[in-house]
């Protein structure tokens, strides 16, 4: 992605690396694009090439995770305030979620062995768990301004990083701790 596929600059933001399919994927396009919509061009790292493409029908995609496990892909549409699934077989969208409030969603995780879904928003900083359907489990503040998120599946902990400092979540299936 050099960029210059639209001539005005597709401006690849947000990745993810699928290390159990050897596959890199990459969202651009949108606004930073100067284009209404974006795509996430999905790299074989086997193959070192681009093998193809999700439309995704937003202008800013942030970020996005994959469960292994139901073949979907969970993707950040800020502009909407919304978070797609798509189907990995037939890289179309089937379904989108959202909560009362959700703003700025930034960073995303998913825990495909608790089925939770963990998105964080800006102003105010709130973490948002869902579950693998897009229902709302639990939300709690966390720091603002916050860019990125990861799961650490062995402590349990999910650690987020933002202006004012980190947040460290200990999740617990049917609560968590900050």
């Amino acid at each position: 992605i050099d960029g210059s596929t639209t001539k005005k600059g597709d401006s690849p933001d947000a990745g993810y690396y699928d290390g159990a399919n050897r596959l890199y994927y990459v969202g651009n396009g949108g606004i930073s694009a100067n284009l209404e919509t974006s795509k996430i061009s999905i790299y074989s790292v086997d193959q070192n090439k681009l093998i193809g493409d999700i439309d995704v029908p937003t202008n800013n995609v942030e970020a996005f995770g994959i469960d292994d496990n139901t073949h979907r892909l969970f993707v950040n549409m800020r502009d909407h305030h919304e978070v797609g699934i798509f189907d990995l077989n037939t890289k179309k969208m089937i379904k989108t979620f959202t909560a009362e409030g959700m703003n700025r969603n930034t960073s995303l995780v998913v825990d495909p062995k608790s089925k939770r879904v963990f998105v964080a928003g800006r102003a105010p900083g709130i973490l948002y768990v869902f579950n693998e359907d897009g229902e709302l489990v639990t939300k709690m503040s966390i720091v603002d301004v916050n860019d990125d998120m990861h799961f650490d599946p062995i402590m349990k902990r999910l650690y987020i990083s933002g202006s004012q400092g980190l947040s460290i979540i200990h999740q617990e299936i049917g609560r968590a701790h900050v």
